[in-house]
């Protein structure tokens, strides 16, 4: 499976890069996804947002061993947004965020919806784990990171405004 999804994925990235001329595959609006190593930066999956800049990632909650789903924006700053969540119970986190007027709670069981944080964060650091199955999901195609990267690894997810010259796969 992590076989079929690796070949996907560099089949789209052919794909996005016949749309950018000479090559240049980053742009102001590119979403990276990889690894660092030694300071280095690696990325793996490359994203082209020019069409949506939303994103979420799905996962198993580490402590109530329940799904959530985080949902994600890249604004025109090139910097990422949490803009909402869902779960499937009210833990905790409820309790956590700020009683802000904005925000606003949907409960459609057995999911709770929190929208409007628009949160800066910045880039995203994960680490990946087969316990946890973090997914990104992107135009409604889930890529298993778990099942792309080792266990353990942490992954950042993060925005680039510059041009590269190169395809960094």
């Amino acid at each position: 499976m992590a076989r079929k999804v690796l070949c996907f994925l560099m089949f789209s990235l052919l794909v996005i890069a016949e749309g950018f001329p000479n090559t240049h595959l980053a742009s102001a609006s590119t979403l990276f996804i990889g690894t660092e190593k030694e300071g280095e930066y690696k990325a793996f999956i490359i994203l082209d947002l020019s069409k949506t800049t939303n994103f979420s990632l799905r996962y198993i909650h580490s402590v109530d061993k329940l799904p959530v789903e985080e949902f994600f924006d890249v604004g025109q700053d090139n910097e990422i947004y949490l803009v909402g969540i869902r779960f499937v119970q009210l833990p905790y986190l409820i309790t956590t965020l700020p009683h802000e007027t904005n925000l606003s709670y949907t409960y459609s069981p057995p999911w709770t919806k929190v929208e409007n944080l628009n949160r800066k964060i910045g880039s995203i650091k994960i680490r990946v784990s087969s316990f946890t199955q973090q997914c990104l999901v992107y135009e409604g195609v889930e890529v298993k990171l778990f099942n792309i990267f080792e266990q353990g690894q942490l992954v950042i997810i993060r925005v680039e405004s510059d041009q590269r010259d190169e395809v960094v796969f």
